[in-house]
């Protein structure tokens, strides 16, 4: 909706301004009598009279009344009567034509003033590039209105001198109210500056903008309804997120899932079992074995673990050196064996057939926690 009052207002103002009167520079004599740029007075055949220069034509004024030229770019006038020209050169009524056709300029400036006005109204809709093209368009027009003025200045200062040589002249007001207008398009961008730091963007009473701060602030009845809406989308946008984390967990916890499944079916295609610590099954197994056994006796066992199980386990140590005989093992005294910390290492593997212990030995060399002492 198009603001009343905003901050393309002054410079809005100021375009129309000078589109008015540069409108009215424009179409002055012979349409706006009361407004041209001279005006001289003359006699001919005895019959005094006085006459006005314009934009587009001129008019005399006689006793018996007022006649007018038609409205034209560059009019046809022989001046040399009128300026009191008395050498035998008189100055061709072409080049009168030619030198006023150059107020023209007026027109010109008339046309872009009012291209930037129309810019400057639409600055109430769209304001950077209304301001912009407002502001642009003002400084070309301002810069032909300044060249109509000079021309203006030049042409009828040299005029009014001539003719006050041989009668009277005055200059009239369409060259004031050209440079006005030059001025006020002069400093359009001041007037757009000045509305944009000093009138609020929500100006004006049936095209009022709603604020951000005024909603905020409960300023209009349908603030609550707002900032309700509000709370909802960004309630929408956490579930969204809370949702969103949930499917990338449960993502997650599949391809876990999934991952471990073929990790157990890679490892039941290739037969692998997974590794057992054979210090702690060792361990495990002289402690059931010691208390199964009577108090006066102690097991010495070695076992052997390869994929296949277990292999073989010694006769109970005793002192006694026939004990054992004729049974594949072969016992020293007792006192050659004692106790000792387990070992940490994993057992041998089983030896050649006959044997109950590794390759080189003799059975007397156990695994399982003991180790032989050389006395």
């Amino acid at each position: 909706m198009v603001q009343l009052i905003g901050p393309a207002t002054p410079g809005f103002l100021t375009t129309l301004v000078a589109t008015i009167l540069l409108g009215i520079v424009s179409f002055c004599v012979p349409y706006v009598k009361s407004v041209y740029f001279l005006e001289a007075a003359f006699s001919v055949g005895g019959q005094n009279g006085t006459i006005t220069f314009g934009t587009l034509g001129y008019c005399l004024h006689l006793n018996n009344g007022t006649t007018c030229s038609d409205p034209k770019v560059g009019y046809e006038l022989d001046i040399n009567t009128l300026i009191g020209n008395e050498t035998r050169i008189d100055i061709p009524d072409v080049v009168v034509k030619w030198i006023t056709s150059a107020l023209v300029l007026h027109i010109v400036a008339l046309v872009l003033a009012g291209g930037s006005t129309v810019f400057g109204l639409l600055a109430h809709v769209c304001q950077i590039v209304g301001t912009c093209c407002s502001t642009c368009v003002s400084g070309f027009s301002a810069t032909v209105a300044l060249l109509a003025f000079i021309f203006d200045i030049v042409l009828f200062t040299i005029v009014k001198k001539r003719i006050n040589d041989v009668g009277s002249a005055t200059t009239g007001n369409a060259m004031w109210l050209t440079l006005a207008a030059f001025l006020l398009l002069l400093f359009t961008g001041c007037f757009y500056a000045f509305g944009s730091c000093c009138i609020p963007s929500g100006g004006g009473s049936s095209g009022r903008r709603k604020s951000r701060n005024d909603v905020e602030a409960g300023s209009y009845p349908n603030s609550s309804l707002q900032r309700k809406s509000e709370d909802l989308r960004h309630d929408q946008i956490r579930m969204q997120a809370v949702r969103a984390e949930a499917d990338r967990q449960a993502a997650l916890a599949d391809r876990e899932a999934e991952a471990a499944h073929l990790s157990h079916a890679a490892r039941a295609a290739t037969g692998y079992t997974p590794y057992q610590d054979p210090y702690q099954q060792n361990q495990y197994q002289h402690q059931q074995q010691h208390s199964q056994q009577p108090s006066n006796t102690s097991y010495l066992h070695t076992q052997y673990s390869n994929d296949s199980g277990f292999i073989g386990q010694h006769q109970p140590y005793s002192d006694d050196p026939t004990h054992g005989q004729g049974h594949g093992h072969e016992y020293g005294a007792a006192s050659e064996y004692y106790n000792s910390s387990p070992n940490y290492t994993a057992a041998p593997p089983p030896g050649p057939a006959g044997y109950d212990g590794p390759p080189g030995y003799d059975g007397h060399g156990y695994a399982g926690g003991y180790k032989k002492i050389d006395s």
